[in-house]
C-alpha cells in the first residue's frame, strides 16, 4: 500500500492536522496524477453537487495509480492555463461522519471500491476531508456510468 499522505505531508493520514494543511498551502501547489485539490464554494453548487466532483476524483484514482484528494483546498487561481492552489482553505460547511461518507462514496461507484481512507479535520466549525485512495485491483470503476482516470494532473473520462 502506498502512503500518499506521508509522501506529501511527511506523516500518516490519521496524524494530519489543520496546521499541516495550512502550512502545505502556504506555498503554490499544483495537481498531479497523485494529488488532486477540491475547493468547497457556492460557485460549485450545493454540498451534493460538490461531492460529485470528489467522488469522480476518487473513481479516477481507483482506476489509475491511487493518490490523495483534499476537499477543502484553497480556491484555484489560473496561472498559464494551470490551476494553482495557495492561501486560505475553503473548508466544507457540512460534517459527514466517516461511515456515512464512505457509504455515500461506495454506493456511487461500481464495482464496489475498497482501500479508500478518509481523515476529517475540523477547521473553525467547517471541515476538510482528506482521502487517501489506493489503486484498485478491481478496476475499472464507474461513477454515473462513466469511467474516470487521472491523466497529467486532471480527472478525465476514460474508455473502458
Amino acid at each position: 500500500m502506498n502512503n500518499f499522505s506521508h509522501n506529501y505531508f511527511g506523516k500518516d493520514l490519521e496524524a494530519l492536522t489543520q496546521n499541516d494543511l495550512t502550512d502545505y498551502f502556504s506555498t503554490e501547489k499544483g495537481e498531479s496524477d497523485k494529488i488532486e485539490f477540491k475547493a468547497y464554494h457556492q460557485q460549485y453548487g450545493n454540498f451534493n453537487k460538490n461531492i460529485e466532483g470528489v467522488i469522480r476524483g476518487i473513481c479516477a484514482f481507483l482506476n489509475s495509480n491511487g493518490g490523495l484528494l483534499i476537499w477543502g483546498a484553497p480556491l484555484p487561481k489560473k496561472q498559464d492555463d494551470v490551476n494553482i492552489f495557495q492561501g486560505s482553505l475553503s473548508p466544507v460547511t457540512d460534517l459527514l461522519d466517516k461511515d456515512t461518507l464512505i457509504s455515500k462514496i461506495s454506493d456511487s461507484i461500481s464495482p464496489l471500491p475498497v482501500n479508500i481512507n478518509v481523515k476529517i479535520i475540523e477547521c473553525n466549525d467547517h471541515y476538510a476531508y482528506i482521502f487517501e485512495i489506493q489503486q484498485s485491483n478491481y478496476a475499472p470503476h464507474q461513477f454515473k456510468n462513466t469511467y474516470w482516470a487521472r491523466l497529467d494532473g486532471q480527472t478525465k473520462p476514460a474508455p473502458h
